[in-house]
Protein backbone atom coordinates (compact mmCIF):
# COMPACT_ATOMS: atom_id res chain seq x y z
CA UNK A 1 0.00 0.00 0.00
CA UNK A 2 2.84 2.55 0.85
CA UNK A 3 4.57 1.77 -2.24
CA UNK A 4 1.57 2.00 -4.38
CA UNK A 5 1.24 5.76 -2.43
CA UNK A 6 4.89 6.65 -3.44
CA UNK A 7 4.16 5.32 -6.70
CA UNK A 8 1.12 7.86 -7.37
CA UNK A 9 3.14 10.62 -5.68
CA UNK A 10 5.79 10.23 -7.95
CA UNK A 11 3.42 10.48 -10.92
CA UNK A 12 1.47 13.18 -9.53
CA UNK A 13 4.93 15.29 -8.61
CA UNK A 14 5.85 14.49 -12.52
CA UNK A 15 2.96 15.33 -14.01
CA UNK A 16 2.28 18.51 -11.96
CA UNK A 17 5.76 19.84 -11.66
CA UNK A 18 8.47 18.25 -13.62
CA UNK A 19 6.98 18.28 -17.04
CA UNK A 20 5.20 22.08 -16.56
CA UNK A 21 9.20 23.11 -15.53
CA UNK A 22 10.96 20.97 -18.11
CA UNK A 23 8.75 22.86 -21.17
CA UNK A 24 9.29 26.48 -19.61
CA UNK A 25 13.06 26.11 -19.45
CA UNK A 26 13.17 25.11 -22.82
CA UNK A 27 11.05 28.31 -23.59
CA UNK A 28 13.78 30.39 -21.09
CA UNK A 29 16.50 29.14 -22.97
CA UNK A 30 15.11 30.20 -26.54
CA UNK A 31 14.55 33.48 -25.14
CA UNK A 32 17.32 33.71 -23.16
CA UNK A 33 18.96 33.19 -27.24
CA UNK A 34 17.26 35.89 -28.29
CA UNK A 35 18.29 38.62 -26.19
CA UNK A 36 21.53 37.56 -25.95
CA UNK A 37 21.84 37.74 -29.93
CA UNK A 38 20.13 40.88 -29.99
CA UNK A 39 22.60 42.35 -26.89
CA UNK A 40 19.77 42.90 -24.64
CA UNK A 41 20.81 40.57 -21.88
CA UNK A 42 20.01 43.44 -19.70
CA UNK A 43 15.93 43.06 -20.30
CA UNK A 44 16.11 39.36 -19.96
CA UNK A 45 17.71 39.19 -16.47
CA UNK A 46 15.19 42.51 -15.34
CA UNK A 47 12.22 40.34 -17.04
CA UNK A 48 13.32 36.92 -15.85
CA UNK A 49 13.97 38.43 -12.27
CA UNK A 50 10.58 39.98 -11.97
CA UNK A 51 8.88 36.75 -13.05
CA UNK A 52 10.57 34.84 -10.47
CA UNK A 53 10.23 36.94 -7.62
CA UNK A 54 6.45 37.32 -8.61
CA UNK A 55 5.46 33.88 -9.13
CA UNK A 56 7.17 32.82 -5.58
CA UNK A 57 6.12 35.81 -3.96
CA UNK A 58 2.04 35.11 -5.25
CA UNK A 59 2.36 31.58 -4.55
CA UNK A 60 3.42 31.60 -1.07
CA UNK A 61 1.07 34.65 -0.13
CA UNK A 62 -1.73 32.11 -1.00
CA UNK A 63 -0.37 29.37 0.38
CA UNK A 64 0.24 31.18 3.37
CA UNK A 65 -2.99 32.42 4.05
CA UNK A 66 -4.56 29.03 3.01
CA UNK A 67 -2.59 27.61 5.88
CA UNK A 68 -3.31 30.34 8.19
CA UNK A 69 -7.12 29.57 8.24
CA UNK A 70 -6.76 25.69 8.05
CA UNK A 71 -5.12 25.30 10.85
CA UNK A 72 -7.52 27.93 12.80
CA UNK A 73 -10.07 25.99 11.53
CA UNK A 74 -8.24 22.15 12.27
CA UNK A 75 -7.01 23.51 16.29
CA UNK A 76 -10.79 24.00 16.92
CA UNK A 77 -12.63 21.13 18.34
CA UNK A 78 -16.38 19.93 18.34
CA UNK A 79 -18.52 16.77 20.04
CA UNK A 80 -19.08 15.76 16.48
CA UNK A 81 -20.49 11.74 14.92
CA UNK A 82 -18.63 9.58 12.74
CA UNK A 83 -21.67 9.07 10.57
CA UNK A 84 -24.21 11.20 9.01
CA UNK A 85 -27.03 9.37 7.89
CA UNK A 86 -30.09 11.45 5.05
CA UNK A 87 -33.06 10.64 6.34
CA UNK A 88 -35.06 9.17 3.76
CA UNK A 89 -32.03 8.45 1.54
CA UNK A 90 -29.82 5.32 2.06
CA UNK A 91 -26.55 7.77 1.52
CA UNK A 92 -24.51 7.04 4.54
CA UNK A 93 -21.09 9.62 5.23
CA UNK A 94 -18.78 7.80 6.92
CA UNK A 95 -16.84 11.29 8.41
CA UNK A 96 -13.94 8.74 10.15
CA UNK A 97 -13.39 7.63 6.82
CA UNK A 98 -12.83 10.94 5.15
CA UNK A 99 -10.92 12.37 7.57
CA UNK A 100 -8.03 9.94 7.25
CA UNK A 101 -7.88 10.88 3.41
CA UNK A 102 -8.35 14.74 3.78
CA UNK A 103 -4.63 15.75 4.90
CA UNK A 104 -3.50 13.90 1.76
CA UNK A 105 -6.26 15.62 -0.30
CA UNK A 106 -5.72 18.95 0.78
CA UNK A 107 -1.81 18.96 0.49
CA UNK A 108 -2.40 18.03 -3.46
CA UNK A 109 -4.82 20.77 -3.47
CA UNK A 110 -3.01 23.44 -2.04
CA UNK A 111 0.41 22.02 -4.23
CA UNK A 112 -1.66 22.02 -7.03
CA UNK A 113 -3.14 25.63 -6.71
CA UNK A 114 0.11 26.99 -5.37
CA UNK A 115 1.60 25.94 -8.36
CA UNK A 116 -1.12 27.41 -10.36
CA UNK A 117 -1.09 30.98 -8.31
CA UNK A 118 2.75 30.91 -8.71
CA UNK A 119 2.72 30.83 -12.79
CA UNK A 120 -0.05 33.42 -12.55
CA UNK A 121 1.74 35.65 -10.74
CA UNK A 122 4.79 35.36 -12.76
CA UNK A 123 2.62 36.47 -15.75
CA UNK A 124 2.43 39.82 -13.97
CA UNK A 125 6.09 40.68 -14.59
CA UNK A 126 4.64 43.53 -17.11
CA UNK A 127 1.73 44.74 -14.38
CA UNK A 128 4.36 44.66 -12.16
CA UNK A 129 6.92 46.66 -13.93
CA UNK A 130 4.81 49.25 -15.05
CA UNK A 131 2.75 49.70 -11.44
CA UNK A 132 7.04 50.17 -10.23
CA UNK A 133 7.80 52.36 -13.05
CA UNK A 134 4.55 54.64 -13.28
CA UNK A 135 4.97 57.71 -14.53
CA UNK A 136 2.54 61.03 -14.30
CA UNK A 137 1.21 62.28 -17.98
CA UNK A 138 0.09 65.48 -17.01
CA UNK A 139 -3.50 65.05 -17.99
CA UNK A 140 -6.30 64.40 -15.79
CA UNK A 141 -9.76 62.27 -17.01
CA UNK A 142 -12.96 64.34 -16.85
CA UNK A 143 -15.13 62.28 -14.77
CA UNK A 144 -12.70 61.08 -11.59
CA UNK A 145 -9.75 63.61 -11.84
CA UNK A 146 -7.36 60.93 -12.07
CA UNK A 147 -3.72 61.42 -14.32
CA UNK A 148 -4.11 59.15 -17.29
CA UNK A 149 -1.00 57.78 -16.06
CA UNK A 150 -2.65 55.95 -13.36
CA UNK A 151 -5.33 53.97 -15.73
CA UNK A 152 -1.72 53.08 -17.92
CA UNK A 153 0.35 51.88 -15.21
CA UNK A 154 -1.28 51.22 -11.67
CA UNK A 155 -4.75 50.28 -12.65
CA UNK A 156 -4.27 46.83 -14.58
CA UNK A 157 -1.95 45.23 -11.32
CA UNK A 158 -4.50 46.73 -9.18
CA UNK A 159 -7.25 44.73 -11.11
CA UNK A 160 -5.41 41.61 -10.80
CA UNK A 161 -4.82 41.85 -7.62
CA UNK A 162 -8.39 42.05 -6.82
CA UNK A 163 -9.01 38.55 -9.04
CA UNK A 164 -6.20 37.37 -6.73
CA UNK A 165 -7.56 37.72 -3.39
CA UNK A 166 -11.09 36.69 -4.82
CA UNK A 167 -9.79 33.51 -5.70
CA UNK A 168 -7.43 32.70 -2.63
CA UNK A 169 -11.29 33.74 -0.01
CA UNK A 170 -13.01 31.66 -1.83
CA UNK A 171 -10.81 28.48 -2.02
CA UNK A 172 -10.10 29.30 1.51
CA UNK A 173 -14.12 29.05 2.56
CA UNK A 174 -14.07 26.29 0.28
CA UNK A 175 -11.51 24.21 2.43
CA UNK A 176 -12.87 25.43 5.47
CA UNK A 177 -16.28 24.34 5.32
CA UNK A 178 -15.25 21.01 4.19
CA UNK A 179 -12.32 20.95 7.62
CA UNK A 180 -14.95 22.00 9.67
CA UNK A 181 -17.66 19.69 8.60
CA UNK A 182 -14.91 16.78 8.90
CA UNK A 183 -14.40 18.09 12.27
CA UNK A 184 -18.05 17.74 13.63
CA UNK A 185 -18.85 21.72 13.53
CA UNK A 186 -21.46 21.61 10.81
CA UNK A 187 -23.64 19.02 11.77
CA UNK A 188 -26.42 18.20 9.35
CA UNK A 189 -29.75 16.49 10.57
CA UNK A 190 -32.80 15.16 9.78
CA UNK A 191 -34.75 18.95 9.22
CA UNK A 192 -31.86 21.27 9.13
CA UNK A 193 -28.04 22.21 9.12
CA UNK A 194 -26.51 22.91 12.48
CA UNK A 195 -23.43 25.15 12.20
CA UNK A 196 -21.26 26.21 15.32
CA UNK A 197 -21.01 29.38 16.24
CA UNK A 198 -17.15 29.28 16.03
CA UNK A 199 -17.22 27.92 12.34
CA UNK A 200 -19.77 31.10 11.87
CA UNK A 201 -17.50 33.65 13.35
CA UNK A 202 -14.58 32.16 10.87
CA UNK A 203 -16.45 31.87 7.70
CA UNK A 204 -18.35 34.97 8.12
CA UNK A 205 -14.83 37.02 8.41
CA UNK A 206 -13.88 35.60 5.29
CA UNK A 207 -17.69 36.22 3.41
CA UNK A 208 -17.01 39.65 5.00
CA UNK A 209 -13.61 39.86 3.25
CA UNK A 210 -15.55 38.64 0.08
CA UNK A 211 -18.08 41.56 0.03
CA UNK A 212 -15.70 43.85 0.83
CA UNK A 213 -13.41 42.93 -2.32
CA UNK A 214 -16.73 42.97 -4.22
CA UNK A 215 -16.78 46.55 -3.43
CA UNK A 216 -13.44 47.02 -4.41
CA UNK A 217 -14.71 45.20 -7.78
CA UNK A 218 -17.74 47.89 -8.35
CA UNK A 219 -15.03 50.84 -7.64
CA UNK A 220 -12.99 49.39 -10.47
CA UNK A 221 -15.53 48.88 -13.02
CA UNK A 222 -16.43 52.41 -12.53
CA UNK A 223 -13.17 53.40 -13.39
CA UNK A 224 -13.38 51.02 -16.69
CA UNK A 225 -16.19 52.69 -17.66
CA UNK A 226 -13.85 55.26 -18.93
CA UNK A 227 -12.46 53.50 -22.30
CA UNK A 228 -14.99 50.90 -22.13
CA UNK A 229 -16.62 49.96 -25.49
CA UNK A 230 -19.82 51.06 -26.78
CA UNK A 231 -19.83 50.16 -30.76
CA UNK A 232 -17.52 52.34 -32.46
CA UNK A 233 -17.34 54.73 -29.26
CA UNK A 234 -14.85 53.96 -26.54
CA UNK A 235 -15.28 55.41 -23.08
CA UNK A 236 -17.94 56.74 -20.43
CA UNK A 237 -21.64 57.64 -22.42
CA UNK A 238 -23.81 59.69 -21.29
CA UNK A 239 -26.03 57.46 -19.72
CA UNK A 240 -22.81 55.52 -17.90
CA UNK A 241 -22.04 58.95 -16.16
Amino acid sequence: MKRTNLIVTAVLVAVLVVLPTFSSLINLYIDWLFFTETGYTGVFSKTMTTQIASGVFFGLLFLGFALVNLVIAKRITFPGKDYYTISGTPLTINLSYLRTIQQAVTFFILLIVTIMMGKWGASLWSEILLFGNAATVGFNDPVFGKDIGFYLFQYPLIESLKQFIDFSLILAIILVGITFFLGGGIQITQRQIMIDPRVNRHIGILIGLVIMNMGLGFYLESLRMLYSEHGVIFGASYTDV
